[in-house]
């Protein structure tokens, strides 16, 4: 999409009135009237584009107007995601899946694995573009990994004596995850041989969600956390 250099501002009204010259600017400019101007739905997609065309590639339900409730938008740059999320990081932990992708070369552990939890996750990022949601994986072969981290084609089952190997490591790791990256809430999406790799953690002050047992179960739990809906399962 091809914006203009320059960005124009709007007055009250939604009027273009002339050039301005920060993007950050922009991306408040776009936060204000996005968030609650009920304004908005005078606004012609030529003007809203030319508002906040440089930092956020508009997608109109119309092609004439905009809606003043229902604007849909995806945010381009980083610095206008920042204007327009003001929530604190989320962190999700998921056990690794059975399914795999089989490429050969090394992949993201987030796009290896292929069980249907992950799709219900990465189906999530798609949809939302979350980057607030910070994603830990436990492996039956590589403990507690970060989703970004690429991994190998591999097989190997999670069995309780692995899961009790692994138990002291997990707990260091990921204490020191939730220290550093300070997320307000850990859902834990694991079964029960899983779990027991969990059992030297000690949760602190974290505010932590269980899905709920059972295959069906546990995806609609974890769907209702991804989409803020109610969630049942907190300790």
């Amino acid at each position: 999409m091809t914006s203009p250099s320059p960005l124009d501002r709007l007055d009250g009204s939604g009027n273009v009135l002339g050039n301005g010259s920060s993007g950050r600017e922009g991306g408040r400019r776009a936060s204000s009237l996005v968030s609650g101007d009920r304004r908005l739905g005078d606004l012609s997609a030529r003007q809203l584009r030319a508002a906040v065309g440089p930092i956020v590639d508009i997608t109109l339900e119309s092609p004439q107007r905009v809606s003043a409730t229902t604007p849909s938008f995806h945010v381009t740059s980083e610095a206008a995601r920042s204007c327009f999320s003001n929530t604190m990081p989320r962190a999700l932990l998921l056990a690794c899946s059975q399914r795999k992708m089989p490429a050969t070369v090394a992949l993201p552990a987030i796009d290896r694995y292929d069980g249907p939890a992950f799709r219900v996750v990465r189906r999530y990022l798609r949809v939302t573009q979350d980057r607030d949601l910070i994603v830990y994986i436990l492996s039956a072969e590589f403990g507690l990994i970060p989703s970004a981290r690429l991994i190998p084609l591999y097989d190997r089952r999670m069995t309780d004596g692995r899961a009790r190997e692994l138990a002291p490591a997990v707990a260091c790791e990921l204490t020191s995850a939730l220290h550093t990256t300070k997320p307000s809430e850990l859902f834990i999406a694991v079964g029960n041989t899983y779990a027991r790799a969990l059992e030297a953690w000690q949760p602190g002050s974290i505010d932590v969600h269980f899905a709920a047992p059972g295959q069906g179960r546990k995806l609609r739990t974890l769907k209702r956390w991804l989409y803020g809906e109610e969630t049942r399962g907190s300790r």
